[in-house]
């Protein structure tokens, strides 16, 4: 590892940000509030929502944590330091932790209402509002060709996106019985590309079509020990997490957030081929590593969130 990379990852550690609060704490200035994100990818994400509500009247530092468990050390060192609450602000994504009988309470403390906050960009609203924004019509026939484009997209969106919570409802249950047998693993080699793909139809197509397969891949790239994992103990793990409410809650975001990705791309292609009189812009795709980025400006602050910061609006008054 280079020693750059060294150095910023040791900034991130949470002693280190203790140390840099102690040093900007003022009891007396009461504008200035501690935002606390797992990585910087939160920032980036949270930061617009956070501006429609203490823009004008504080003043905001940042600290990109590099993981949960980095964000709850320094939560714990703020209340050991007895710092009042108000000033400071904590986001963390809840990730599997309903399953495994995690929860957090501080007032706060921001917890997604999904597996994490990739997982608020994914629905037909946003993929409408995209859609919309990438075609122009200049004619009343143009315009029901986009309705009926519209009404093509959800279907096949609704339809490829179930296949998809089917899918990858594996892949979290193999990924919270390692969680619960203490494992610890990787998924950076784990790629959903190498595994589905969406086909000019909008389609969800998979590579691997049994659970067998599946499981094999995911000890080849997480090199975990394949004794600890097979299909009759994930079994049961795979029939609790169909028990879920909604399967934004174990999806994880990333993952779900690909799929939007792949979806969306192959768009141009579905229209070219099937809604030949729609106009569809030719540079529209989007990147994996900028969705995030360019989603946040088009998503309307999630109620949870809205409730979240105007309990702490109230807490500084």
């Amino acid at each position: 590892m280079a020693f750059k990379q060294k150095l910023e990852e040791c900034k991130c550690r949470a002693s280190v940000i203790l140390h840099q609060i102690r040093i900007r704490f003022k009891a007396q200035d009461r504008s200035t509030l501690f935002l606390l994100f797992e990585g910087k990818e939160d920032i980036s994400f949270y930061y617009d929502h956070i501006l429609r509500y203490f823009k004008n009247d504080y003043t905001l530092v940042r600290h990109a944590c590099e993981g949960k468990p980095h964000v709850i050390s320094v939560f714990k060192g703020v209340c050991k330091l007895k710092y009042p609450e108000n000033r400071f602000l904590f986001f963390i994504d809840r990730d599997l932790d309903d399953f495994r009988g995690i929860t957090y309470y501080a007032a706060n403390f921001y917890v997604t209402d999904y597996y994490s906050f990739e997982n608020f960009f994914v629905t037909e609203q946003m993929l409408k509002r995209l859609i919309t924004e990438f075609i122009q019509p200049e004619s009343s026939q143009e315009n029901l060709a986009i309705s009926s484009l519209l009404e093509a997209m959800q279907n096949k969106f609704s339809t490829s996106l179930s296949q998809f919570y089917i899918f990858i409802k594996n892949v979290m249950a193999i990924k919270l019985h390692l969680l619960r047998q203490g494992v610890k693993f990787e998924l950076e080699n784990f790629i959903l590309g190498k595994l589905l793909s969406i086909d000019n139809n909008l389609n969800l197509k998979s590579k691997h079509s049994d659970f067998g397969s599946l499981i094999q891949y995911f000890v080849r790239t997480t090199k975990v020990d394949p004794l600890v994992i097979s299909e009759q103990v994930l079994e049961p793990v795979v029939q609790e997490l169909a028990a879920a409410p909604n399967p934004k809650f174990y999806a994880r975001g990333k993952f779900e957030l690909w799929f939007f990705v792949e979806f969306f791309n192959n768009l141009p292609r579905f229209i070219k081929k099937h809604h030949k009189t729609v106009r569809f812009m030719p540079d529209c795709v989007i990147s994996h590593e900028d969705a995030s980025k360019m989603l946040s400006p088009r998503l309307n602050t999630p109620d949870s969130l809205t409730v979240f910061f105007q309990q702490r609006v109230m807490a500084l008054l």
